[in-house]
């Protein structure tokens, strides 16, 4: 996943830079505001960091992330099984 955030695919061996490492919407957007670099997020969090200056951009060309669901064959929580039926109807999978 770290890759795949990062554009490793896409940056033709150039290795990405990291200016630094954040732990939520708040950090990511305090860091692009202060101007000390960009970030790639899913589109469905844009509207967490566009306010107050930070503009968000679509990126075209780059492989759209695959993740994968799994839980264990006896675990009928109800917050993992309608977690499990949101992502089978969105995803008809």
């Amino acid at each position: 996943m770290r890759d795949f955030w990062l554009a490793v695919d896409a940056r033709a061996g150039r290795p990405p830079v990291i200016g630094g490492e954040i732990a939520s919407a708040e950090e990511t957007h305090e860091s692009v505001a202060a101007g000390l670099g960009l970030v790639l997020l899913a589109e469905g969090n844009s509207r967490l960091i566009a306010r107050d200056g930070v503009v968000v951009r679509p990126v075209r060309g780059l492989a759209p992330a695959e993740l994968a669901v799994a839980r264990r064959r006896d675990d009928d929580r109800p917050l993992v099984l309608a977690y499990l039926d949101a992502t089978h109807r969105a995803t008809g999978h």
